[in-house]
């Protein structure tokens, strides 16, 4: 039976409660949605999004009727306005009942509301939500990727629900290169495997997301409040990384690609891979999946494997429902919808996985699920994305340390050209000492 839901647009200063220390009363169901700073070939307005999510909810029974959505401002001043009041709020035990966030975007200026969310866990801030999974009427636990759900997990138990991820990975003709994914292969390992592999050890050099800081396991050790790499392992790491990408492009390659590497293409793991404009490639040549039809042939994935063995995945968007909601089972219904077959097939998922993230219910986007937009691919390239998934070292959320990194490899590039035109310059060693002051700042008073 259909039943109606009403949609208030507000914007989040108006609509927070203005009292401190008063407990959160039941009134219409806040949804705070977050995804519009992030990043994406597409922006479309969340609001639009919402529209349609409502629509879908309003033909499930038990539904919640008073959907209030709020959206934060996307950039500038307005945003860090925003962002400051809401945490506030959210530390004093206010805020929405249920928030749907994108992580730090490592290619981007705009901050993340939660820019560690594992930090964020440990403040108390999101409801447990185990006794909610267990009754859950449209999830299906075990088709979620097992690796990325246990990101959000405390010791009280699963507190935020990741609903899209991404991993760097290289592909190859299947008839070419045979790889099985392991959880103990290390970087090292990887670039004496010959050459495809030392062809996959090399990060994208374009959009390459989190690919660069996925070479560590882990980036912090929020206990001890420390990094979990020294400056100087950082720097050789990101210069190795640029003079490894002019061995495997000499000039005598064909399509500048070195001779004995089989045919490849480098991306962030996302939808747009199965569209033939949107690869994430190491080189800007004509044809940026080097001759591989992405629609008809069987593909071998190549994770990037970080220096202690295996490889991670990277949360981009996940949901949390407020430890201080009045209406924590309404809350969780949406939870429960968008991590079902339907929902993370929906236009509102494609939003924040359209250009840089993967659905996490596993087996969408092959021909019997198409993905968000009705994307699909291969059932042969479905089942190695399974085996991919399945041998995963880990999980963590993207964060500002990702950012930094990134900055650094743009900021040590901007720097080479810079001497290349006889321009001021720096030295590496004094752009890594500056970013790594920065990291640890942030760790230090995350």
């Amino acid at each position: 039976m259909k039943k109606s839901l009403s949609l208030l647009l507000t914007l989040v200063l108006l609509v927070l409660p203005a009292a401190c220390g008063q407990p959160k009363a039941a009134g219409p169901l806040q949804v705070l949605v977050d995804v519009e700073f992030a990043g994406g070939y597409r922006n479309v307005d969340a609001s639009a999004l919402c529209d349609n999510l409502l629509f879908n909810l309003s033909l499930m029974e038990g539904a919640p009727q008073d959907v209030e959505f709020q959206y934060l401002p996307k950039e500038g001043e307005e945003r860090e306005a925003a962002l400051a009041h809401l945490r506030t709020e959210l530390l004093s035990g206010k805020g929405p009942d249920l928030l749907l966030c994108c992580t730090e975007f490592p290619i981007g200026d705009a901050q993340a509301l939660f820019r560690f969310p594992e930090q964020a866990m440990d403040r108390k801030i999101f409801l447990p939500l185990d006794p909610y999974i267990e009754k859950a009427r449209f999830m299906e636990w075990d088709k979620l990727v097992p690796a990325v759900m246990e990101a959000g997990r405390t010791e009280e138990g699963q507190e935020l629900l990741p609903l899209a991820f991404t991993l760097p990975v290289t592909c190859y003709r299947q008839s070419q290169v045979q790889h099985q994914p392991s959880q103990s292969m290390t970087y090292a390992e990887m670039e004496q495997g010959g050459p495809a592999l030392f062809a996959a050890s090399i990060p994208p050099g374009a959009n390459s997301f989190t690919a660069l800081s996925s070479y560590f396991t882990t980036l912090a050790d929020w206990q001890a409040e420390e990094l979990t790499f020294t400056e100087e392992e950082l720097l050789a790491w990101l210069l190795e990384a640029r003079e490894k990408l002019e061995q495997l492009y000499p000039q005598s390659g064909e399509n500048g690609q070195a001779k004995d590497t089989p045919p490849f293409f480098q991306f962030s793991l996302q939808l747009n891979y199965l569209e033939d404009l949107s690869a994430m490639t190491t080189t800007f040549y004509e044809d940026p999946f080097d001759g591989i039809d992405t629609g008809e042939e069987p593909l071998t994935f190549v994770p990037l494997y970080s220096r202690d063995g295996g490889y991670v995945a990277t949360v981009t968007c996940f949901g949390a429902v407020n430890r201080n909601s009045a209406r924590p089972e309404d809350a969780f219904f949406i939870l429960d919808y968008l991590l079902s077959a339907e929902g993370q097939r929906s236009s509102f998922t494609g939003r924040f996985t359209q250009a840089c993230a993967w659905p996490v219910y596993q087996g969408i986007c092959s021909q019997e699920l198409p993905g968000p937009g009705r994307y699909y691919t291969l059932d042969e390239n479905i089942a190695a994305l399974g085996t991919l998934l399945d041998n995963l070292a880990g999980a963590r959320f993207a964060s500002a340390l990702d950012k930094e990194i990134w900055n650094l490899d743009v900021a040590l590039g901007q720097n080479d050209y810079a001497k290349s035109q006889g321009k001021p310059f720096q030295t590496p060693e004094k752009l890594a000492e500056e970013a790594y002051r920065t990291m640890k700042m942030m760790v230090a008073e995350s």
